[in-house]
């Protein structure tokens, strides 16, 4: 039992710990499903005809919430989060706009963590990637979601 040895009897060779095992990508890619976990492919097409269902999966490349990009981004969240907060009254509930631009604060948030996406129409920009969660609300909160789990960036 290593507590009943002074600290000069501890090999300290026993308590070696390899803490670069809990380092994290920055970055990693997330398969985009519908709402039931089917997993979303562009399908293949030949002559405006679809070949097949499951050619290319549907990727978006994320930053992790412990990367410089998700600290640079999270700084200029609260930023515009405090600016709406200092324009309502200290004991007003928030308002309906209120919501609304703290509901676009947050996709501007996931947006700037989106690095890129791979095998979509549109090509990858940040504005594309505003759009595209505005849109779907569903895919915005499965990317919301990724970013936030650990698990989804351990290096392996």
């Amino acid at each position: 039992n290593l507590m009943d040895v002074t600290t000069d009897e501890v090999n300290m060779s026993d308590l070696d710990f390899d803490f670069s095992a809990l380092q994290l990508n920055d970055v990693s890619e997330l398969h985009i499903a519908f709402p039931d976990g089917r997993l979303c492919y562009l399908p293949k097409m030949v002559d405006g005809q679809k070949v097949d269902d499951e050619t290319k999966p549907l990727l978006i490349r994320l930053y992790g919430a412990d990367s410089k990009q998700a600290r640079k981004a999270l700084l200029a969240k609260i930023r515009k989060q405090d600016v709406i907060n200092k324009k309502r009254h200290k004991d007003a509930l928030p308002t309906e706009s209120d919501v609304e631009a703290l509901r676009k604060i947050n996709i501007e948030f996931v947006a700037e963590l989106t690095q890129g996406w791979e095998n979509f129409k549109e090509k990858f920009s940040q504005e594309q990637a505003i759009e595209f969660y505005e849109k779907y609300p569903v895919v915005y909160e499965q990317v919301d979601k990724f970013i936030s789990d650990r698990n989804n960036y351990v290096k392996k």
